[in-house]
């Protein structure tokens, strides 16, 4: 009797694991084609979510390209930029400026600019309001070379080379 008993106990548990086997069989596409598409929905609102991210940054950097592009001379910006130099050799900053090249040459970046001196005299609180005045001008200028030396009557002379940028456009 204990044998059938053990028999009979085997054969249900194997027709409950047959049963949650077939179970299982039949739902498993469903739970798979469920997964599947609760994952493409995820990726669907990770990559909106990305390109509104992306789209901000291009807006963001597209406004600081706009402001870094006005900085850039053009024919009539360098036009007033000598007139801006001239104004300050007026009032007794700039002693004397030129422009090192007559034509435009390309920095390291690839950026169109001229060569420029410009020589300040003075002591050292007139050359620092002075450099601040040219620093205060809307235009793009990278310093190249700087030299003060010291006058035998106690001013000094300030050379201030500079790389003045230029847009693509600027004609010399």
């Amino acid at each position: 009797m204990k044998l059938d008993t053990k028999v009979i106990v085997i054969n249900i548990i194997n027709a409950v694991l047959v049963v949650v086997s077939l179970y299982l069989i039949v739902k498993l596409p469903v739970i798979s084609s469920e997964i599947n598409s609760l994952r493409s929905e995820q990726v669907v609102r990770e990559s909106q979510s990305d390109y509104l991210v992306q789209k901000a940054d291009i807006e963001n950097n597209q406004s600081k390209i706009s402001r870094l592009q006005q900085l850039f001379a053009d024919d009539t910006a360098l036009i007033q930029f000598v007139t801006s130099i001239d104004e300050l050799r007026e009032q007794g900053l700039v002693v004397e400026f030129s422009f090192l090249t007559n034509s435009a040459v390309d920095d390291k970046s690839g950026n169109q600019g001229i060569p420029i001196l410009i020589k300040f005299q003075g002591d050292m609180g007139q050359i620092n309001s002075s450099i601040l005045e040219i620093e205060k001008l809307p235009y793009l200028l990278r310093p190249i070379d700087i030299e003060l030396t010291k006058q035998p009557e106690g001013d000094y002379i300030f050379s201030y080379g500079a790389f003045l940028y230029l847009n693509s456009e600027t004609k010399l």
